[in-house]
């Protein structure tokens, strides 16, 4: 058998079915857009555990009109000029993946409008990430995403976030990913809901344990206290909230630590294995 070119549509899809794996990723991707767009109050939707509808909604700067006929194509980013720039990077996304990956996986839909705008426009994209269709939008601020059918052209993906065990499994993990997004962002509100249920909701508030406040019982954090480190050259800034000595720590969460604690790099949420393993012994030495 000789080789051959793939096609360049089905490369796309490859490529975006990796980078989009399943509905808590593209919510985790449009999240940190909006957080990056400025907005502080943003509204997740669901429909059919985002499986048919999954709807993104901030009150951000919005996407110019210069900007939106490459808004979906890949690797167009405002957050980066070269590759140095990551030194310097203060914002979740850069690579200018995620809305060309979703117009792979599912339609895409996008409303829009900046400050110098005098009326938003809706944009429907293709698969391509091109604009076949544009209306104007009543919206006065900011920038919805909706994406429809997720998986519509991956039958064994989309079968397999089908399962009712998935499906149970996949909403717990977006609930999971806008709580983290939402504590170490104190200054924005963020609400979660799904077939027209508010499952979650956080309040702007003006610091990380009013933020911690809203996601874990208040008896909990009451048992935590603030310990902050920096080096000479403020290089390197470490703030931890631990449970206190004369606390139990594991009747506190439940028998289980490694599920209780929340690890943010750079603002960025952080889970590993190891990793968790390392921090979990790091509080029991602290706390002696």
């Amino acid at each position: 058998m000789s080789l051959k070119p793939l096609p360049s549509s089905t490369v796309k899809l490859l490529g975006s079915a990796q980078v989009i794996t399943s509905v808590s990723n593209a919510v985790k991707e449009l999240v940190e857009n909006s957080i990056d767009a400025g907005g502080d109050c943003i509204e997740v939707k669901l429909e059919n555990y985002g499986l048919d509808r999954l709807e993104v909604r901030d009150n951000g700067c919005g996407i110019s009109r210069d900007d939106v006929e490459v808004m979906c194509q890949k690797s167009y980013t405002s957050k980066i000029s070269d590759f140095s720039d990551l030194d310097r990077l203060d914002t979740y996304g850069f690579r200018g993946e995620a809305l060309s990956s979703l117009c792979s996986v599912g339609k895409v839909t996008i409303t829009t409008v900046t400050a110098g705008d005098d009326v938003a426009k809706c944009y429907t994209m293709d698969a391509s990430g091109k604009i076949v269709n544009s209306s104007l939008s009543h919206i006065t601020k900011g920038t919805i995403v909706v994406v429809e059918n997720l998986f519509r052209n991956l039958p064994v993906r989309r079968q397999l976030m089908s399962t009712k065990k998935r499906k149970t499994e996949e909403l717990k993990r977006i609930e999971g990913v806008v709580k983290c997004l939402a504590i170490v962002q104190p200054r924005i509100r963020l609400t979660l809901a799904h077939n027209k249920f508010c499952i979650w909701q956080k309040n702007k508030v003006h610091n990380l344990r009013q933020s911690l406040v809203q996601a874990i019982p208040p008896t909990m954090v009451n048992q935590l206290y603030d310990l902050e480190y920096q080096d000479e050259e403020v290089i390197v800034k470490i703030h931890m909230m631990i449970p206190r000595k004369d606390c139990n720590v594991h009747a506190l969460c439940y028998g289980n630590l490694a599920d209780t604690f929340y690890l943010f790099i750079n603002r960025r949420p952080v889970r590993d294995r190891q990793l968790d393993k390392v921090i979990e012994n790091m509080v029991l030495i602290l706390r002696k």
